[in-house]
């Protein structure tokens, strides 16, 4: 990427399509810069690193949260799963339980 041959809005519309970055943030950014007096039709050049580096750490950022929600769905399934087979062994249990009770009655009976 050319350091000085673009403007503040053009660097950042192309780490923008570069990092998947979404309408909201780069508006959110250019706000930011604006807010410190850059404007969109600035040199880049002077704000290059900083811009990058803010691209690139919202890429990792996304991807991390992508890799959350993945790992959140992951952990949701298992737990159904768990849930599952712990009523499962409950209900096993339980009839290991009523057996137990009914042989009892009957050994009671049997005296």
């Amino acid at each position: 990427m050319d350091r000085s041959a673009q403007t503040v809005a053009e660097l950042m519309e192309a780490l923008a399509r570069q990092t998947g970055a979404s309408r909201r943030f780069v508006e959110s950014i250019r706000l930011v810069f604006a807010q410190r007096g850059v404007l969109p039709h600035d040199p880049a050049e002077p704000y290059f690193d900083a811009i990058v580096d803010t691209f690139r750490r919202e890429e990792a950022l996304e991807a991390q949260r992508v890799r959350s929600a993945a790992a959140l769905e992951k952990m949701q399934r298992a737990l159904v799963t768990w849930e599952r087979c712990q009523r499962e062994l409950v209900a096993r249990l339980l009839a290991i339980g009523e057996g137990l009770d009914a042989r009892a009655r009957r050994l009671g009976r049997g005296r």
